[in-house]
């Protein structure tokens, strides 16, 4: 069984990040101040003067954005998340997913056909996806029932450690609505 996570992460906004440098910067101004104060910093760090400044603001913005990335993930995880096994026929693979519980039946069908995309059966999942859309179905018994695109999985009922599997719905071919004979 392999283990994946599915769902989209939030947003980083100007404002978090902006707060994030902001408090990197004060937390490295802090430590080297006083560092410098009492003679323990080497003094060729000691008088480096604009350079120096320069050198902390672009220190300050290296560090912030990773922590900002690790704020957003642990945003994700704040959700409420549901553990669901699906079944992969073209590779023979059960993945054990989590991802939240109001993620749309669509978005999580596609983001996880995305992710066989770009794995061993890349060619077959290119080609399906010529002809076919994606649609989710959970077993229940020894029925399967096709969710509705539109739904959230919470609101289609989808319980931990449900069986679900994706199947294709094929795309009605796009037809002319007019044409142009020439004369």
């Amino acid at each position: 069984m392999k283990h994946l996570t599915v769902g989209h992460l939030p947003y980083l906004n100007l404002t978090e990040l902006g707060g994030t440098y902001v408090s990197t910067f004060g937390i490295i101004w802090l430590i080297i101040e006083p560092l410098s104060l009492f003679g323990l910093m080497p003094e060729s760090i000691s008088t480096t003067g604009w350079l120096g400044y320069i050198a902390l603001i672009i220190l300050s913005l290296v560090i912030a954005t990773p922590i900002s990335q690790k704020i957003r993930k642990i945003k994700f995880n704040r959700q409420e998340l549901l553990k669901v096994n699906v079944e992969s026929s073209l590779e023979g693979v059960t993945y054990s997913v989590k991802t939240p519980a109001n993620i749309q039946v669509y978005d999580f069908s596609r983001l996880f056909v995305d992710h066989l995309e770009r794995g061993p059966v890349s060619k077959k999942i290119k080609a399906l996806k010529w002809h076919y859309s994606p649609v989710l179905n959970i077993r229940r018994g020894e029925t399967k029932v096709e969710l509705d695109n539109s739904m959230t999985l919470q609101e289609a009922n989808i319980k931990e450690h449900d069986v679900l599997f994706i199947t294709g719905k094929q795309i009605e071919p796009m037809t002319p609505r007019f044409s142009i004979r020439a004369n």
